[in-house]
């Protein structure tokens, strides 16, 4: 990976504008950055933003449709 790379990774799931959801889907990750990252259970999240990573659209659909139903 490059030099800050996991970083900008973590700092993909924060808000930026006031409209923005605090909150994003990665497809399709190795699963040795996600270790990295400190993700668990495939979430990565602290008080400002989340991150869900997943294996393939269908997952990241089914993500977005508990999203929605809870909003």
């Amino acid at each position: 990976l490059p030099a800050g790379a996991i970083g900008h990774i973590r700092s993909m799931g924060k808000a930026q504008q006031v409209n923005m959801a605090p909150r994003v889907i990665l497809i399709g990750v190795d699963a040795d950055i996600i270790t990295q990252i400190g993700a668990t259970d495939g979430i990565y999240q602290t008080k400002d933003a989340l991150i869900r990573f997943v294996d393939d659209d269908d997952a990241a659909a089914a993500v977005l449709a508990l999203w929605r139903a809870d909003a």
